[in-house]
């Protein structure tokens, strides 16, 4: 999730750049927008994918771990 919702808003960005020096569209853009939805989705993706990484951590088996390393 992590390395789609930076995908997500690399891509925002470049469709932000897309509209302001092809169309002349200038920021903010309207909230239904191509960018502020791939923005929006992509930073969920950002907050998603290392909440679940500690979510796995917290779960998985101690005998898995390294105690020094906390």
């Amino acid at each position: 999730m992590t390395f789609y919702g930076f995908l997500l808003c690399f891509v925002a960005t470049c469709v932000g750049t897309i509209y302001n020096y092809a169309f002349g569209w200038f920021a903010p853009y309207p909230s239904l927008s191509l960018p502020v939805v791939l923005g929006t989705l992509g930073g969920i993706g950002l907050i998603v994918g290392p909440v679940g990484l500690v979510v796995l951590t917290a779960k998985r088996e101690p005998i898995l771990t390294d105690p020094g390393a906390r």
